[in-house]
């Protein structure tokens, strides 16, 4: 038997032994006092004992309110992502507002050069008479009636009645369509006359402002300029 064998055998004996002691030991006679004189492998086991005892005391002591806090900033984190993320969602959503914001407001002011304030009445009636002369019709009437105010606008109706064959009226009521200011027709009628037609409608415009709220008050000066017209 060589050096190896025999120390493996030496250990094993050395084992046998202790186990034998641990065996045979009065637990109950164990006092701590005499520590220095227990069998080795006991001491070994309480050793090992103490050891796991205090590798659990500071995986419960420090490592797991580690890992709570751990928990607890993953969860923050995912809340973080999430707030961002919305924020990105409306800030795109309101520069997509904001475009959206300068076309409505170009939109509102191309139709509000469009509605005439009382100033520009006059011109208004004037231009519908050059409109109805170049289309070759006879322009019987064109008078104002009493403005009506209301909450936004400020209706300005007008009473329309001009004469002339078919093509020259539906002409007309195109050319009415196309004048750079809003002038609508309303409960209008067409009628043969004298070898023509004629056409009659309640012609309406609009004004907007503060000037505009307010129907006007001389109301005779602008029907003599329609009646000229």
């Amino acid at each position: 038997m060589n050096s190896g064998q025999a120390g493996d055998a030496s250990w094993r004996e050395r084992w046998h032994d202790e186990w034998r002691r641990l065996q045979a030991l009065d637990w109950r006679r164990l006092e701590l006092g005499e520590a220095g004189r227990w069998p080795t492998s006991l001491r070994t086991l309480i050793a090992i004992l103490a050891f796991v005892l205090a590798l659990a005391a500071m995986v419960v002591g420090y490592l797991h309110p580690l890992s709570q806090r751990l928990v607890a900033l993953q969860h923050q984190e995912r809340e973080v992502i999430a707030d961002f993320e919305d924020r990105a969602r409306e800030l795109a959503e309101l520069d997509r507002l904001k475009r959206l914001l300068v076309d409505l407001d170009q939109r509102v002011n191309e139709r509000r050069r469009m509605l005439p304030d009382g100033a520009d009445i006059p011109s208004l009636l004037e231009g519908i008479g050059q409109v109805a002369k170049r289309r070759g019709l006879s322009l019987e009437e064109l008078e104002l009636r009493p403005a009506r105010a209301l909450e936004l606008y400020v209706e300005r109706p007008f009473d329309l009645r001009v004469r002339g064959d078919y093509h020259a009226i539906g002409g007309f009521v195109a050319d009415l369509a196309n004048l750079p200011r809003l002038v609508t027709l309303h409960d209008f009628s067409l009628s043969p006359v004298d070898g023509g037609l004629e056409l009659r409608a309640l012609a309406q415009t609009y004004s907007i402002g503060e000037g505009a709220r307010v129907a006007d008050s001389a109301s005779g000066s602008t029907d003599v300029v329609a009646e000229d017209s």
